[in-house]
């Protein structure tokens, strides 16, 4: 069973959606957390309001996650994110806990989302500048906080979280790089499915106009050969009950059999009594086909058709003479103007 690919964007739609779901739980913990830990009226009113902040965002993404400014609001939503947990810091320099653990998962979490290597250079910079900065200024009292732990301690712990990042980002360009080589694999695979479709919708085109050549074709041949047929045997009508049958050319095989199927429906439907066969251009390949003639003789009078034969070469009759065919089937002969007048005079007269 074939499996659907998605497409880069979406995909990105699809890792967005995970990214609102994941931040939507953050925000819940971290709301939950600041009630509970948070004594101080002022930082948890700036908590649930860098989180009132945060949420708009999250909604935003939501709404416009299908925009192609998207990715620029994911960037904005990292920038807020990093700007809340660095003002809301209460306990900065004491680089531990719920705080800087966030500020190490939404720089990982934009980058993941994104996949795009500058956006990953955009997030690390800000990420890092903001990691080295703050504790850096909190721990040599530029930002005056009380110091929990001495700074030594301190410094270690900020080198700490410094390694853990860039070894996160290292591997977000890793994942950067590999994301654009397989954009640029399904590119270069889209372009080439997009021209084998365009090839196959001109090869079925052309498949559609040569059918419709060949249709063309075989209905001209079609028409030819009914044209050809009638040719084989065409039937004059003499009166309402008289019909003649003129046979020019080479009388084989295939012809008679042609002329027998013609010349028994003629009779059929003219209810013709009278046959006057004129064969004065016909040739005999042979006499092998004198038999198949003389059926075709035979064929006529059990219809009831009387016929007269007119215009045999004297090789036909020789040919005639030398086989076992009853000649009696020929009827009457004689010139084809005194068989004409027969057929057309009255039955009194005929008689």
């Amino acid at each position: 069973m074939a499996v659907a690919t998605l497409t880069p964007q979406q995909s990105l739609t699809e890792r967005i959606r995970i990214l609102i779901i994941s931040q939507a739980i953050m925000i819940s913990l971290i709301g939950i957390a600041a009630w509970f830990l948070v004594e101080i009226p002022q930082e948890r009113a700036s908590v649930f309001l860098g989180l009132g902040l945060v949420a708009s965002i999250t909604a935003a993404l939501y709404f416009l996650r299908k925009s192609r400014y998207i990715s620029q609001l994911v960037v904005l939503n990292f920038l807020l994110m990093v700007g809340v947990i660095v003002l809301t810091d209460a306990r900065g320099a004491e680089l531990s806990g719920l705080t800087w653990t966030l500020y190490l998962i939404w720089p990982t979490l934009t980058m993941l989302v994104l996949r795009n290597l500058k956006a990953v250079m955009i997030v690390s910079v800000v990420t890092l500048t903001a990691l080295i900065t703050f504790p850096l200024l909190e721990i040599y009292g530029v930002i005056a906080i009380p110091l929990i732990l001495p700074q030594a301690t301190l410094l270690l712990k900020l080198i700490i979280l410094v390694v853990v990042f860039l070894i996160l980002t290292s591997m977000m360009i890793v994942i950067g790089l590999a994301d654009q080589r397989s954009q640029k694999v399904f590119a270069e695979h889209t372009a080439v499915i997009t021209n084998q479709q365009t090839a196959l919708a001109q090869a079925n085109q052309s498949l559609q106009t040569g059918n419709s050549q060949l249709q063309a074709l075989a209905q001209r041949q079609e028409n030819l050969l009914n044209q050809i047929q009638l040719l084989e045997a065409p039937i004059i009508r003499l009166s309402h009950n008289a019909i003649l049958l003129p046979i020019t050319g080479m009388l084989d095989q295939q012809r008679i059999s042609h002329i027998h199927d013609a010349i028994l429906q003629q009779i059929y439907q003219l209810r013709a009594q009278h046959l006057i066969l004129d064969m004065t251009g016909a040739l005999l390949p042979d006499a092998s086909v004198l038999p198949a003639f003389g059926d075709l003789l035979a064929a006529i009078k059990l219809l009831g058709c009387e016929v007269r034969v007119t215009g045999m070469t004297s090789e036909i009759v020789q040919q005639l003479v030398f086989t076992d065919i009853d000649l009696g089937i020929f009827g009457k002969t004689g010139q084809l103007e005194q068989l004409i007048q027969e057929v057309l005079a009255p039955a009194s007269k005929r008689k």
